[in-house]
């Protein structure tokens, strides 16, 4: 299946019609945009009792009026917050509420996102019931207070609330209204959500069955398997982004296929119905546990949307799962436009799908290695645009480093997931299975660090500019090539015309 046909017309405009209705509602600015919302649904709904152009054009119009509706009301609900009115006065406060995202960041620095329920003012002691998230950020020894504690924990804090400004700026795409300076915490307590508390008790299991390991090779496992990097040392997430690997610490999308891989076999043993429900479920789990990292969530919607599309008896192909997944969590999140995870998550899965079956033919060797070397490659294609346009450059190492550790991935993720879940269950007791594997999982992570470490001391960079001259320069051998096949091709056909024997009898 080539590019074209991989994607229909009719998805793709919507999903292109998604974009810019978001960008449209950043240009008119906060408001209700209650008339373009119901606009919105009528003529996606409407669209579905068309067919042809007709269908496209009423599908991509709604889908432009849903997302410049959201977005609309997203900057609205930001604008109105009790927290960013208060924050202007900068005043100490209390504040209760639930973790929205892991602590991280450096050691001396740990920041965080946090749902606030109810805030307290300190000078006048007034109790607000609030509904909007702050940017904490905890410097010194609190630092180290905060970064033990997990997504999904109930937290009691105080500290000054201020207004974003400078970099902090951009936690506002994260929906984030305010900064929580200077945080200091008061109490902690369990994640009350069940889906949370299912979710971490998995992830400590998990966590728990990789401390026999070498430090380094578990903290490279955590962010493997769960996205967890706190533990990776400076030097080592300074080798994996010079050399263009960071993507393999952080959960994506064949994180996913590999957790539904392991658990197939168990779901193939229900029915149809149970599949779904079992399914979903699991994909609900692993989205806790790994946080819903932006990769993660367009991964689960594309294999929700498949099983519902088997379990009603319409299999969709990839390209329109990925248009659909891209344009629900639009719809549902507008900023999500903004985070550089899912826009290279999209671009890579993009070029996947349309690329890699049409590389994988062009290459030579059996298939095992034909197919992962060609979504490696159309997957570096994919996201080297959207790599040039965030940070103005690339490693150029990156494409053979890539090539080089990626097609581990998915060994060591099911390898590592099996032995960790087992040796975690079993404590202490660790059992033989997980000492025999643990050889190979060590061996594939010191390659992927050797690798990353080799790929990080070629100093080479490709600029916008360059890549831009690249293109050109491509493009126009593409352009000399065909020409040149093109007239070769006339002058055979020429050839061909001109009868060998001049002097024979004509046509009868």
């Amino acid at each position: 299946m080539n590019a074209v046909s991989s994607f229909e017309p009719g998805p793709v405009a919507a999903t292109l019609a998604a974009i810019a209705g978001i960008l449209l509602g950043e240009h008119a600015g906060p408001g209700r945009a209650l008339a373009a919302l119901l606009a919105g649904a009528v003529l996606v709904l409407g669209s579905v009792a068309t067919h042809g152009s007709r269908r496209v054009a009423l599908a991509a119009v709604g889908v432009v009026a849903l997302t410049f509706a959201c977005t609309q009301r997203a900057l609205n609900g930001e604008t109105q917050s009790p927290l960013r009115a208060l924050a202007a006065h900068a005043p100490l406060v209390a504040v209760s509420g639930t973790l929205v995202s892991d602590p991280g960041g450096p050691a001396y620095i740990t920041s965080a996102l946090l749902r606030v329920a109810h805030v307290t003012t300190v000078d006048d002691g007034r109790l607000r019931n609030v509904d909007g998230r702050v940017y904490v950020r905890a410097t010194g020894p609190d630092a180290g207070e905060w970064r033990v504690l997990e997504e999904g924990d109930s937290v009691r804090a105080t500290g000054v609330l201020r207004p974003l400004e400078g970099r902090d700026r951009d936690e506002r795409w994260r929906h984030a209204v305010a900064l929580l300076a200077d945080p200091r915490l008061v109490s902690v307590d369990d994640p009350r959500a069940p889906p949370f508390r299912v979710a971490n008790a998995l992830r400590r299991v998990v966590l728990r069955g990789t401390q026999s390991l070498d430090p380094v090779d578990r903290s490279l496992l955590d962010g493997f398997l769960l996205g967890d990097v706190r533990a990776v040392p400076k030097a080592v997430e300074d080798d994996f982004r010079a050399s263009g690997l960071t993507h393999l610490l952080a959960v994506s999308g064949e994180n996913v296929a590999f957790v539904l891989a392991l658990v197939g076999p168990l779901l193939r043993r229900w029915s149809l119905r149970g599949r779904l429900v079992g399914g979903l479920v699991i994909l609900v789990l692993f989205g806790c546990a790994t946080r819903f990292e932006p990769s993660v969530l367009r991964a689960e919607v594309m294999a929700a949307f498949a099983m519902a599309a088997t379990f009603a008896g319409r299999p969709a192909p990839a390209g329109r799962l990925l248009c659909g997944a891209v344009i629900a969590l639009l719809v549902a999140d507008p900023f999500l436009l903004h985070s550089l995870g899912f826009q290279l998550s999209v671009a890579a899965t993009a070029a996947i799908v349309g690329g890699a079956p049409a590389i994988a033919r062009r290459l030579r060797g059996p298939e095992w290695v034909r197919l992962p070397l060609a979504v490696s490659i159309a997957a570096q294609i994919g996201v080297t645009p959207v790599l040039l346009a965030a940070r103005g450059a690339v490693p150029v190492v990156s494409p053979l480093a890539n090539l080089l550790a990626v097609p581990l991935a998915e060994p060591l993720t099911v390898l590592g997931f099996a032995l960790a879940s087992v040796a975690g269950l079993a404590g202490s007791h660790v059992s033989r299975l997980f000492a025999l594997g643990s050889a190979p999982l060590a061996a594939m992570l010191g390659w992927v660090r050797l690798v990353a470490h080799i790929g990080a001391r070629v100093p080479l960079v490709l600029h916008l500019r360059g890549a831009l001259a690249l293109t050109a320069l491509a493009a126009a051998a593409i352009a000399v090539s065909r020409e040149r096949g093109d007239r070769l091709g006339r002058s055979a056909g020429a050839r061909d015309a001109v009868p060998d024997d001049p002097s024979g009898p004509g046509p009868p």
